[in-house]
């Protein structure tokens, strides 16, 4: 369950925020006794480990002759989700600034070390270095994914809290927010949406997201179940049910 809680805090960085991490190869420090340089860092020093898969059983290594799935992005935000929705878990990310480069090979390498079976990047421009000889740099951003075999969330579906600007553009402060919409799951047959606003079950208010997840856990709800779920979609309130599978 911590690892698909960790995955949806790095999607609702990604909504919100647009991440940018940007390294310097060297730096070069003088003094009038002596000059002191540092190393240029290489592919693997950027990697930041996110979840040790030493200590999850539920998720789906690479295997020894296998080799993993690279997809390069052109929007890393929707790309990332569609493949979060399939029960993937974000292991870990690479991210840096420098020349264009082919990192192909160093990811493949990544994947091999940390047992994920896919790695989607991209690859951006973002400026470049002033003076005669102008370079130009990009920025780099890995993350390596590996499947879940534990159920996602209550009915398929993973929220947030309502945001300032929900409460503004709803017009209310309870609810919560969908993030993902698992696929093949009872909300996903349902056509629940990200970005509907849960309101009520059944005859339940919602006030936030966690209010929703202990609604579901404290029920025990079992196969066969309708679930009712209010929402609102595009400013109107809607109620579809939900069987439980």
């Amino acid at each position: 369950m911590k690892k698909i809680i960790f995955t949806i805090i790095i999607l609702m960085l990604l909504v919100f925020s647009c991440e940018t991490f940007s390294a310097n190869s060297s730096q070069n420090v003088t003094s009038s006794i002596s000059s002191i340089s540092t190393s240029t860092p290489v592919f693997s020093d950027f990697y930041e480990e996110w979840i040790n898969v030493k200590d999850e059983e539920n998720i789906i290594l690479l295997g020894k002759e296998e080799n993993p799935r690279l997809i390069r992005s052109s929007n890393l935000e929707n790309d990332l989700y569609d493949i979060v929705s399939d029960n993937y878990s974000i292991i870990g990310k690479t991210s840096f600034n420098g020349p264009m480069e082919d990192i192909t090979n160093d990811i493949l390498n990544q994947c091999k070390k940390n047992g994920t079976t896919l790695a989607l990047y991209s690859i951006e421009y973002a400026y470049t270095t002033s003076g005669t000889y102008g370079i130009r740099r990009y920025n780099y951003d890995v993350y390596y994914l590996a499947k879940c075999t534990d159920m996602p969330f209550p009915f398929g579906l993973s929220l947030v809290d309502l945001s300032t600007e929900d409460r503004q553009n709803f017009e209310r402060n309870t609810g919560a927010k969908i993030i993902i919409v698992y696929k093949n799951t009872p909300a996903f047959f349902a056509n629940f949406l990200r970005g509907d606003i849960i309101i009520n079950i059944n005859d339940h208010e919602i006030i936030n997201a966690n209010d929703f997840s202990y609604y579901y856990y404290f029920n025990e709800f079992k196969k066969g179940d309708e679930v009712r779920i209010q929402f609102i979609r595009k400013n109107q309130i809607y109620e579809k049910i939900i069987e439980i599978k």
